[in-house]
Protein backbone atom coordinates (compact mmCIF):
# COMPACT_ATOMS: atom_id res chain seq x y z
CA UNK A 1 0.00 0.00 0.00
CA UNK A 2 2.80 2.40 0.88
CA UNK A 3 4.49 1.62 -2.43
CA UNK A 4 1.31 2.37 -4.37
CA UNK A 5 0.83 5.62 -2.46
CA UNK A 6 4.40 6.77 -3.21
CA UNK A 7 3.98 5.84 -6.84
CA UNK A 8 0.76 7.85 -7.11
CA UNK A 9 2.44 10.88 -5.49
CA UNK A 10 5.40 10.59 -7.85
CA UNK A 11 3.14 10.41 -10.93
CA UNK A 12 1.17 13.43 -9.66
CA UNK A 13 4.35 15.51 -9.21
CA UNK A 14 5.57 14.60 -12.71
CA UNK A 15 2.18 15.59 -14.14
CA UNK A 16 2.21 18.98 -12.37
CA UNK A 17 5.71 19.82 -13.66
CA UNK A 18 4.73 18.80 -17.19
CA UNK A 19 1.63 21.02 -17.17
CA UNK A 20 3.59 23.92 -15.70
CA UNK A 21 6.25 23.55 -18.39
CA UNK A 22 3.64 23.65 -21.15
CA UNK A 23 2.12 26.80 -19.67
CA UNK A 24 5.49 28.54 -19.47
CA UNK A 25 6.35 27.58 -23.03
CA UNK A 26 2.97 28.80 -24.25
CA UNK A 27 3.36 32.07 -22.39
CA UNK A 28 6.89 32.98 -23.51
CA UNK A 29 7.32 31.29 -26.88
CA UNK A 30 3.93 30.77 -28.49
CA UNK A 31 1.78 33.54 -29.90
CA UNK A 32 -0.66 34.26 -27.13
CA UNK A 33 -3.73 36.47 -27.40
CA UNK A 34 -1.58 39.62 -27.34
CA UNK A 35 1.07 38.40 -29.79
CA UNK A 36 -0.45 40.09 -32.91
CA UNK A 37 0.17 43.49 -31.28
CA UNK A 38 3.84 42.98 -30.38
CA UNK A 39 5.23 44.25 -33.68
CA UNK A 40 2.58 46.90 -34.29
CA UNK A 41 3.74 50.51 -34.46
CA UNK A 42 1.20 53.14 -33.51
CA UNK A 43 1.52 56.79 -34.46
CA UNK A 44 0.08 59.07 -31.82
CA UNK A 45 0.20 62.59 -33.26
CA UNK A 46 0.30 65.50 -30.85
CA UNK A 47 -2.76 66.97 -32.49
CA UNK A 48 -5.41 65.80 -34.88
CA UNK A 49 -5.53 67.63 -38.20
CA UNK A 50 -8.72 69.68 -38.20
CA UNK A 51 -11.17 68.88 -40.99
CA UNK A 52 -12.64 72.21 -42.24
CA UNK A 53 -15.72 70.42 -43.55
CA UNK A 54 -16.78 69.73 -39.95
CA UNK A 55 -17.07 73.44 -39.14
CA UNK A 56 -20.11 75.69 -39.24
CA UNK A 57 -20.12 78.99 -41.12
CA UNK A 58 -18.70 81.15 -38.32
CA UNK A 59 -16.05 78.59 -37.40
CA UNK A 60 -15.08 78.30 -41.05
CA UNK A 61 -14.52 82.05 -41.13
CA UNK A 62 -12.24 81.85 -38.08
CA UNK A 63 -10.40 78.93 -39.68
CA UNK A 64 -9.87 80.88 -42.92
CA UNK A 65 -8.55 84.05 -41.27
CA UNK A 66 -6.24 81.94 -39.09
CA UNK A 67 -4.80 80.23 -42.16
CA UNK A 68 -4.36 83.59 -43.88
CA UNK A 69 -2.60 85.08 -40.87
CA UNK A 70 -0.21 82.18 -40.29
CA UNK A 71 0.53 81.58 -43.98
CA UNK A 72 1.37 85.27 -44.45
CA UNK A 73 3.78 85.21 -41.53
CA UNK A 74 6.71 84.14 -43.74
CA UNK A 75 6.38 87.33 -45.80
CA UNK A 76 5.53 89.67 -42.94
CA UNK A 77 8.16 92.41 -43.10
CA UNK A 78 7.27 93.85 -39.70
CA UNK A 79 7.93 90.49 -38.06
CA UNK A 80 11.14 90.08 -40.05
CA UNK A 81 12.32 93.47 -38.83
CA UNK A 82 11.47 92.62 -35.23
CA UNK A 83 13.53 89.42 -35.42
CA UNK A 84 16.47 91.30 -36.94
CA UNK A 85 16.30 94.04 -34.34
CA UNK A 86 16.09 91.51 -31.53
CA UNK A 87 19.26 89.72 -32.67
CA UNK A 88 21.06 93.03 -33.23
CA UNK A 89 20.17 94.20 -29.72
CA UNK A 90 21.30 90.88 -28.23
CA UNK A 91 24.70 91.23 -29.91
CA UNK A 92 25.02 94.86 -28.86
CA UNK A 93 24.14 94.11 -25.25
CA UNK A 94 26.45 91.09 -25.06
CA UNK A 95 29.58 92.36 -26.82
CA UNK A 96 29.23 96.10 -27.34
CA UNK A 97 29.43 95.69 -31.11
CA UNK A 98 26.78 96.40 -33.72
CA UNK A 99 26.09 93.49 -36.07
CA UNK A 100 27.58 95.55 -38.90
CA UNK A 101 30.81 95.87 -36.90
CA UNK A 102 31.00 92.08 -36.74
CA UNK A 103 30.18 91.63 -40.41
CA UNK A 104 26.99 89.59 -39.98
CA UNK A 105 23.55 90.09 -41.52
CA UNK A 106 20.63 89.39 -39.13
CA UNK A 107 18.25 89.11 -42.10
CA UNK A 108 19.68 85.66 -42.85
CA UNK A 109 18.69 84.54 -39.35
CA UNK A 110 15.20 86.03 -39.68
CA UNK A 111 14.68 84.34 -43.05
CA UNK A 112 15.77 81.01 -41.59
CA UNK A 113 13.12 81.16 -38.87
CA UNK A 114 10.31 82.55 -41.00
CA UNK A 115 11.04 80.35 -44.00
CA UNK A 116 10.72 77.20 -41.92
CA UNK A 117 7.62 78.21 -39.98
CA UNK A 118 4.71 75.79 -40.48
CA UNK A 119 1.52 75.10 -38.55
CA UNK A 120 -1.31 72.63 -38.04
CA UNK A 121 -4.67 73.90 -36.78
CA UNK A 122 -6.23 71.75 -34.08
CA UNK A 123 -9.49 73.54 -33.26
CA UNK A 124 -11.42 76.77 -33.80
CA UNK A 125 -14.28 78.36 -31.90
CA UNK A 126 -16.69 81.14 -32.84
CA UNK A 127 -18.97 82.96 -30.39
CA UNK A 128 -21.41 85.33 -32.07
CA UNK A 129 -24.66 85.19 -30.05
CA UNK A 130 -23.67 86.42 -26.60
CA UNK A 131 -25.83 89.11 -24.98
CA UNK A 132 -22.78 91.28 -24.46
CA UNK A 133 -21.21 91.97 -27.89
CA UNK A 134 -17.81 92.25 -26.20
CA UNK A 135 -17.99 88.51 -25.46
CA UNK A 136 -18.36 87.63 -29.13
CA UNK A 137 -15.07 86.49 -30.57
CA UNK A 138 -13.19 83.80 -32.45
CA UNK A 139 -10.31 81.65 -31.23
CA UNK A 140 -8.01 79.23 -33.02
CA UNK A 141 -5.63 76.71 -31.43
CA UNK A 142 -2.78 75.11 -33.35
CA UNK A 143 0.63 73.49 -33.30
CA UNK A 144 3.38 75.49 -34.94
CA UNK A 145 6.82 74.32 -35.98
CA UNK A 146 9.88 76.54 -36.18
CA UNK A 147 13.66 76.09 -35.80
CA UNK A 148 14.74 76.66 -32.23
CA UNK A 149 15.91 80.22 -31.64
CA UNK A 150 17.18 79.04 -28.26
CA UNK A 151 19.47 76.44 -29.86
CA UNK A 152 20.82 79.09 -32.23
CA UNK A 153 21.49 81.54 -29.39
CA UNK A 154 23.25 78.91 -27.31
CA UNK A 155 25.55 77.79 -30.13
CA UNK A 156 26.21 81.22 -31.62
CA UNK A 157 26.92 83.11 -28.41
CA UNK A 158 29.07 80.37 -26.92
CA UNK A 159 31.32 80.22 -29.99
CA UNK A 160 31.34 83.97 -30.60
CA UNK A 161 32.18 84.97 -27.05
CA UNK A 162 35.03 82.46 -26.95
CA UNK A 163 36.46 83.75 -30.23
CA UNK A 164 36.17 87.45 -29.37
CA UNK A 165 37.77 86.87 -25.97
CA UNK A 166 40.60 84.91 -27.54
CA UNK A 167 41.22 87.73 -30.02
CA UNK A 168 41.17 90.38 -27.29
CA UNK A 169 37.89 91.76 -28.67
CA UNK A 170 35.72 91.34 -25.60
CA UNK A 171 34.62 94.98 -25.84
CA UNK A 172 33.93 97.38 -28.67
CA UNK A 173 37.18 99.31 -28.26
CA UNK A 174 38.85 97.61 -31.21
CA UNK A 175 37.68 97.38 -34.79
CA UNK A 176 37.66 93.93 -36.35
CA UNK A 177 39.88 93.16 -39.29
CA UNK A 178 38.40 91.65 -42.45
CA UNK A 179 39.83 88.28 -41.46
CA UNK A 180 38.22 88.49 -38.02
CA UNK A 181 34.87 89.44 -39.55
CA UNK A 182 35.13 86.47 -41.85
CA UNK A 183 35.67 84.18 -38.88
CA UNK A 184 32.65 85.68 -37.10
CA UNK A 185 30.56 85.05 -40.21
CA UNK A 186 31.69 81.42 -40.19
CA UNK A 187 30.57 81.08 -36.57
CA UNK A 188 27.25 82.72 -37.46
CA UNK A 189 26.64 80.48 -40.46
CA UNK A 190 27.61 77.34 -38.54
CA UNK A 191 25.01 78.18 -35.88
CA UNK A 192 22.40 78.71 -38.60
CA UNK A 193 23.29 75.41 -40.25
CA UNK A 194 22.94 73.62 -36.93
CA UNK A 195 19.34 74.70 -36.39
CA UNK A 196 18.57 73.94 -40.05
CA UNK A 197 19.72 70.36 -39.61
CA UNK A 198 18.07 70.02 -36.22
CA UNK A 199 14.48 68.87 -35.74
CA UNK A 200 12.05 71.77 -35.69
CA UNK A 201 10.49 72.52 -32.35
CA UNK A 202 6.76 71.96 -31.91
CA UNK A 203 4.85 74.43 -29.76
CA UNK A 204 1.21 75.14 -28.98
CA UNK A 205 -0.23 78.52 -29.93
CA UNK A 206 -3.46 80.42 -30.34
CA UNK A 207 -4.90 83.49 -32.00
CA UNK A 208 -7.82 85.65 -30.90
CA UNK A 209 -10.22 87.47 -33.23
CA UNK A 210 -12.79 90.13 -32.43
CA UNK A 211 -16.23 89.81 -34.01
CA UNK A 212 -18.19 92.58 -35.74
CA UNK A 213 -21.87 91.62 -35.94
CA UNK A 214 -22.71 94.40 -38.41
CA UNK A 215 -20.34 93.05 -41.06
CA UNK A 216 -20.26 89.47 -39.73
CA UNK A 217 -16.46 89.50 -39.84
CA UNK A 218 -13.65 88.43 -37.53
CA UNK A 219 -10.60 90.68 -37.12
CA UNK A 220 -7.26 89.61 -35.70
CA UNK A 221 -6.44 91.06 -32.30
CA UNK A 222 -3.05 92.72 -32.54
CA UNK A 223 -2.01 91.81 -29.01
CA UNK A 224 -2.76 88.14 -29.66
CA UNK A 225 -0.65 88.19 -32.81
CA UNK A 226 2.26 89.95 -31.12
CA UNK A 227 2.25 87.44 -28.26
CA UNK A 228 2.43 84.58 -30.76
CA UNK A 229 5.35 86.18 -32.60
CA UNK A 230 7.21 86.88 -29.36
CA UNK A 231 6.78 83.31 -28.21
CA UNK A 232 7.52 81.61 -31.55
CA UNK A 233 10.73 83.54 -32.24
CA UNK A 234 11.72 84.25 -28.62
CA UNK A 235 11.62 88.02 -28.92
CA UNK A 236 12.06 88.88 -25.27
Amino acid sequence: IIFVFVLVVFILIVFIFAVAGDLLESTFFDEGPFAPFEDETFDHSRTRQLDPSELDEEESTVYDVTCQTLSALQENEDVRERICNNLSQEVKNSYGYDVEDLGIDPTIYANKLLGNFTYQIESVYAFTNNEDPADNRGTAFFDYFVPSAYDFDETFHEELSEYLYGEGLSSAHSQLTDAQKERVREIYNDALDEIENDDTESSYGSLEFSYDSASNTFSLKEQSFNELVDSAFQLF
